[in-house]
């Protein structure tokens, strides 16, 4: 763990320009052939279903997007399926980037030396997860009458294991762009790591600020989301390493998708809990600090303790 994370970007090609293709490269994959793919699979899997059960297509464009919004939303399993696969097409424009752009291992997006410790990305996913539920438990002690009882066991148990599947491969995809991709090429710019942390942060943020979540309060939650992009680019940098960012990141959308979403979430689920009102942003964002600070001292507060 001694060799430095953004030393990794100085491996293979890495000129300026190949960074401006290789960012633009994914953006389009999973922008625009993602969204491509996501909208040919669902009409498909719509004028099959339609020709099973005998159902009318309406030949007015309108009144056709109506049908497919409808038919989307009236399995929440269906529409997670359909929203996830943009991510594969990033996934492709990763594998591109590194391996053929920069001619790079993509395991040094990982670590400077490419390897991969699964030991501490279990430690990550499992202290996160420990949080959560422990802030979950007590503000439900708290505030029982935000929560309500929304699982669906005919539609939660085929849903379990796809989000398992999925979502770490949702999750390593932004990770993989932007503390890994991202954050070692800044590095070869800067390395004021409080630069690099707000930058990449920064670009973490924007894509999330079209999220129905944004309605509870525009500076808060924007605010929140660069937090999170704060929190996984100081563990990444603090630890040389991703593995602790993937665990965590992994962990808090398995939780939101499975166990307590919101009923604005961009990705609607039938966990177990419903949070109907997510309360005062700014007190979100307070716990959400603590809870940071939390996982970050149990990692590297007591190792510094421990050497001392």
């Amino acid at each position: 763990m001694s060799k430095n994370f953004l030393d990794a970007a100085k491996k293979g090609q890495n000129d300026w320009w190949r960074y401006l293709l290789g960012v633009f490269l994914i953006v389009f994959s999973y922008w625009y052939i993602g969204s491509f793919t996501s909208g040919i699979v669902a009409t498909i899997l719509f004028w099959a279903s339609s020709a099973v059960n005998g159902n009318e297509i309406s030949n007015s464009p309108s009144e056709l997007q109506n049908q497919l919004e409808i038919y989307l939303q009236a399995s929440q399993t269906r529409y997670f399926v359909i929203y996830s696969i943009p991510v594969f097409c990033a996934w492709l424009g990763i594998f591109i980037t590194i391996n053929w752009l920069h001619k790079r291992k993509i395991k040094t997006l990982i670590s400077a030396d490419s390897s991969f410790t699964f030991q501490r990305l279990i430690s990550g996913f499992l202290v996160w997860l420990i949080i959560l539920i422990a802030f979950t438990g007590v503000d439900y002690l708290i505030q029982p009458q935000v929560y309500s009882w929304s699982f669906d066991l005919a539609q939660w148990l085929p849903l379990f294991p796809l989000v398992l599947v999925l979502t770490p491969i949702q999750t390593s995809a932004e990770e993989f762009l932007y503390r890994g991709y991202l954050l070692q090429g800044l590095g070869l710019l800067s390395r004021q790591r409080l630069v690099l942390i707000i930058v990449t942060s920064f670009l973490f943020a924007l894509p999330h600020l079209a999220n129905p979540e944004m309605q509870r309060g525009e500076i808060w939650v924007a605010l929140q989301y660069f937090s999170w992009g704060v929190f996984f680019s100081a563990i990444t940098l603090k630890d040389n390493r991703l593995e602790l960012s993937l665990g965590a990141h992994a962990a808090n959308n398995i939780f939101a998708f499975l166990l307590v979403n919101t009923k604005d979430s961009v990705i609607p689920t039938p966990a177990v809990l419903t949070i109907n009102d997510p309360g005062d942003p700014r007190v979100g964002l307070v716990v959400f600090w603590v809870m940071i600070a939390i996982f970050y001292y149990f990692f590297f507060g007591r190792r510094k303790q421990h050497s001392s």
